[in-house]
C-alpha cells in the first residue's frame, strides 16, 4: 500500500513537469530521443508548417493519442503551439484534440492553464471555444461532471469556472 502512495506521488510529480519549467539541457535530451514522433519534433525546429492536410492531421493524432506518458510535456507544448496559431479549416478540427487532452489529461492541462505565468495567454479559453463548436452541450456537461468530481478542480476553480463558462457562451450564440 505504502508503495503504492509512493508511486503515485513520483508519477504524478513527474506529470507536472511542463516544457516551460525544462532547462536547454533537459530540452535537448528530450529532443534526442529517436522514438518522438518525428513531425512533432520538425514543427518544433520550425521545419512543418500545419496546413489542413493528412500530415497535420496525423500530427495532431500523434500529439493526443500517444501512449508514452513520458511524451506529455513535449506533444502538450507543440499541441499548444498550433493550437494557438490555428484558423481555418485547421481551427475545425481543432476541437476533438483539445477534448481528448482535457478528457485525458484534465489534472495536467487544468494546472497548466492555472499557472499565472502562462494564464495571461488564455488558452484555456481557446480550448473551450474549440470544445464547444464540436461537441453538444450534453458532452461538455458530462465532461463538466467528471472533472468537478475529482478533488483536484478545488485548485484550479477560477480556470474551470471561466473554462466552462466559455463553452456555455459560445453554445448559447451557436
Amino acid at each position: 500500500f505504502i508503495l503504492i502512495i509512493i508511486l503515485c506521488a513520483f508519477v504524478d510529480k513527474k506529470l507536472r513537469k511542463y516544457w516551460e519549467d525544462m532547462s536547454t539541457a533537459q530540452k535537448d535530451k528530450y529532443l534526442s530521443d529517436t522514438t518522438l514522433y518525428k513531425d512533432a519534433v520538425e514543427y518544433y525546429n520550425g521545419k512543418l508548417v500545419p496546413l489542413d492536410d493528412d500530415r497535420t492531421f496525423q500530427l495532431l493524432d500523434s500529439l493526443t493519442e500517444f501512449k508514452k506518458i513520458d511524451r506529455l510535456p513535449f506533444y502538450f507544448h507543440v499541441f499548444n503551439q498550433i493550437a494557438s496559431k490555428s484558423d481555418g479549416a485547421l481551427s475545425e478540427v481543432m476541437g476533438y484534440h483539445c477534448y481528448s487532452i482535457i478528457k485525458k489529461y484534465y489534472v495536467y492541462a487544468f494546472t497548466y492553464f492555472d499557472r499565472a505565468d502562462l494564464n495571461k495567454n488564455k488558452l484555456h479559453v481557446l480550448y473551450a471555444m474549440f470544445i464547444a463548436y464540436n461537441y453538444p452541450k450534453k458532452d461538455t456537461d458530462a465532461m463538466k461532471e467528471m472533472i468537478a468530481k475529482d478533488p483536484a478542480a478545488k485548485k484550479w476553480k477560477k480556470i474551470f469556472n471561466e473554462f466552462f463558462a466559455e463553452i456555455d457562451r459560445v453554445h448559447k450564440n451557436k
